[in-house]
């Protein structure tokens, strides 16, 4: 059974202080007006009484009518049954229950009534009332997530005890969804914040154009590998890879093609490497891939790997396909090569014989004079793959064969 009780209002003109009607004050209002003032105020609060005593729901909702604290409107329920239509339909403020409450045949406690209802709705808050005083009943119903628990005869005699219960009720559930919104505002924030934190390391650390990490960074990591390798003496090899005629392919198809070819040949590098191998932009069409527990046979034989793939992947234009070539310099760990920047020389010593013994090749040792390794211009900019520059880098190599003959 469900019954509907009409809201009753006290009549608020006696009550009236507004500004307009309130003769101009020179006086300070005391400081507790001040902080009654400051308090959160409720206005209007549903409330559904639930009884199987028809005798008390009537007497709770008279109390409940003559409240000055708020304006409250009241619904009655004779079971659970009902209880949980008016809970769906009118979604109350408070729930107050009888300490035992109807459901079909059978009699519960309110804690399990209460269990049932929050299936339904889970921002009402809940005031069980009582007829005997059970600490240790109060105390389960408290922990189980009743706002309180309150004796029908204290109610009766003092229904302020009521009154109060059900304000601070309300003001609870006011700051828990209060506290809600905040949370999940912060989480948005956070979720923002660790995205923007994301597009910025990605931004220092990667190479706009390819993706793959930028020279600092895959500079810095090589650092992390060597001092990983000389700690647990574990193999570590570093490869300079460089595209053979890139420029030639920039003037002849333009810079959205050259970009093109830069992409395609990152990806193919990646395809090949394994999960623990690092690829990094060096510069311009340069790369540099990092192999980890990788020996100097092991990173040769890797590299005419990638040689051989590179080659068989041409990048494909609309209307024509472009072969593209790379030329390795590969160096490895060890005692005497025990930095980056020994590693970094030696393997760019390696790239620029393979350019000169003609591109598209691997070579993975040092097998010139130290005289040539001085000689070879190691330290200066890679030789363009300009029709002029080819040919000083010819006639370099002729004058070292004469010179060995």
């Amino acid at each position: 059974m469900i019954q509907l009780a009409t809201p009753s209002f006290f009549p608020f003109a006696h009550l009236d202080s507004s500004p307009a009607a309130a003769p101009p004050a020179k006086i300070s209002p005391p400081v507790s007006s001040v902080v009654l003032q400051k308090q959160p105020m409720i206005d209007d609060v549903s409330v559904v009484v639930v009884g199987e005593n028809s005798t008390e729901r009537s007497l709770l909702v008279s109390i409940l009518q003559r409240s000055t604290m708020f304006r409250c409107q009241v619904f009655e329920a004779n079971d659970l049954d009902a209880a949980t239509e008016l809970t769906r339909r009118c979604r109350p403020d408070v729930i107050i229950l009888d300490s035992i409450v109807p459901y079909g045949h059978i009699r519960q406690e309110a804690v399990m009534s209460m269990r049932h209802l929050l299936r339904f709705q889970t921002e009402q808050a809940f005031i069980i009332l009582t007829r005997e005083e059970d600490q240790a009943a109060a105390v389960y119903a408290l922990q189980e997530g009743a706002s309180d628990y309150l004796l029908i005869d204290q109610v009766q005699h003092d229904p302020v005890y009521l009154y109060r219960a059900i304000k601070n009720a309300v003001q609870r559930k006011q700051l828990e969804r209060e506290f809600a919104r905040t949370v999940e505002l912060l989480r948005q924030r956070n979720g923002e914040l660790e995205m923007l934190n994301q597009q910025l390391w990605k931004l220092s650390h990667t190479d706009e154009l390819t993706g793959y990490f930028n020279r600092r960074h895959i500079v810095s990591r090589m650092e992390e590998e060597i001092s990983r390798g000389l700690r647990y003496e574990m193999p570590l090899s570093v490869v300079l890879a460089d595209i053979d005629h890139f420029k030639r392919i920039n003037d002849t198809f333009g810079h959205l093609i050259g970009d093109r070819a830069l992409q395609t040949i990152a990806d193919l590098f990646r395809s090949k490497l394994r999960e623990s191998d690092l690829i990094g932009r060096f510069g311009g069409e340069e790369f540099l891939l990092i192999l980890p527990h990788t020996d100097l046979a092991g990173a040769e034989a890797f590299c005419h790997r990638l040689r051989d793939h590179v080659e068989k992947h041409p990048l494909q234009l609309s209307d024509q396909s472009i072969t593209m070539t790379a030329s390795f310099g590969v160096s490895t760990l060890s005692p005497e090569v025990d930095t980056s920047q020994k590693l970094l020389r030696i393997a760019d010593r390696n790239l620029y014989r393979a350019k000169y013994l003609g591109r598209n090749r691997v070579v993975a040792d040092c097998g010139v004079n130290e005289t040539q390794l001085v000689n070879s211009p190691a330290d200066q900019s890679h030789p363009s793959d300009s029709s002029s520059t080819d040919t000083k880098v010819m006639s370099s190599i002729k004058t070292m064969l004469k010179g060995k003959m």
